[in-house]
């Protein structure tokens, strides 16, 4: 698939969390947000949020406390989505879910990230 900019976007990594499916997109530099059906056979797209960091390899979501299931998206802590952005050299933290502010709240600079953990 091509960016909107005429690149080819390729995708990286998937994360299903509580009937959202994200998909870093490496090209367009984004997470893509899709909701998925309740029996699993359809996906319908959300919208985009930028990745904090361009060619977006890998990430992960720590969760907050908020239930995106339940309908309280926004109501309590949000989400965390922790990027590793290979292309800018950095490891980016974006809050998700709290508002429609996906800006990055921490950039942390590491030479070609190409995977984020998340060990509880």
């Amino acid at each position: 698939p091509r960016s909107g900019r005429g690149e080819v976007s390729y995708p990286a990594h998937l994360v299903h969390v509580e009937g959202r499916l994200l998909v870093s997109v490496r090209g367009s530099d984004v997470l893509a947000e899709f909701t998925v059906s309740d029996d699993g056979s359809s996906v319908e797209y959300v919208g985009s949020i930028p990745a904090g960091g361009s060619t977006p390899r890998h990430f992960a979501v720590v969760r907050g406390g908020s239930s995106l299931a339940h309908g309280t998206r926004g109501s309590e802590e949000p989400d965390w989505i922790v990027t590793a952005a290979q292309g800018s050299g950095e490891v980016t933290c974006l809050p998700w879910g709290a508002d429609d502010s996906t800006l990055p709240i921490s950039h942390l600079g590491i030479a070609y990230p190409t995977c984020v953990l998340h060990i509880e």
